[in-house]
């Protein structure tokens, strides 16, 4: 019993086979229509059984499963800014997420750029943009969180505060 298989003739490209009989490589078009399946076990190595064709029911499941693997991972880290607002928060400083997350960048800029020349100048600048129930120490707390998230190469001038007497 011979089992004849209707296969379209963008399975059968697999770029394994050679036929120099055939032009660019292909299968003759009775091929491509309705193939025998030692015809395409001799052209193409494909093992076709009854229809059935392992290989490629391998290759589709593994392409499935990669896709749901990517679409399903968990980032290894939310986003930057949301971190920085639930750390401020912690602080009891609350505000537009965007706003808090574009004054501690600007901060660490005039800090970068030395547009503030120490960090007492920093917390000026962070305390004049907060709300006006902020305190001294929000605002200090503020400006360690967005040394540490956004530019923490700017730690020594933290340090260089804390160690002044005062």
């Amino acid at each position: 019993m011979t089992a004849l298989l209707s296969v379209p003739a963008a399975t059968l490209k697999t770029g394994l086979f050679s036929d120099t009989s055939a032009p660019g490589g292909r299968l003759p078009r009775e091929a491509t229509a309705q193939a025998n399946s030692g015809v395409l076990d001799k052209r193409c190595r494909c093992f076709v059984i009854g229809g059935y064709n392992p290989a490629m029911k391998l290759v589709r499941l593994a392409t499935i499963v990669a896709a749901l693997a990517i679409a399903s991972a968990a980032p290894a880290h939310a986003d930057v800014d949301t971190d920085f607002a639930n750390q401020l928060h912690t602080f009891g400083i609350y505000g537009q997420r965007d706003y808090n997350a574009w004054l501690g960048k600007i901060a660490c800029y005039r800090l970068g750029r030395g547009t503030d020349s120490d960090a007492f100048k920093s917390a000026n600048f962070i305390i004049d943009n907060l709300p006006q129930h902020t305190t001294t120490a929000q605002a200090w707390q503020f400006l360690g969180a967005a040394v540490s998230t956004y530019c923490p190469e700017q730690t020594p001038v933290l340090q260089q505060a804390a160690d002044q007497p005062g």
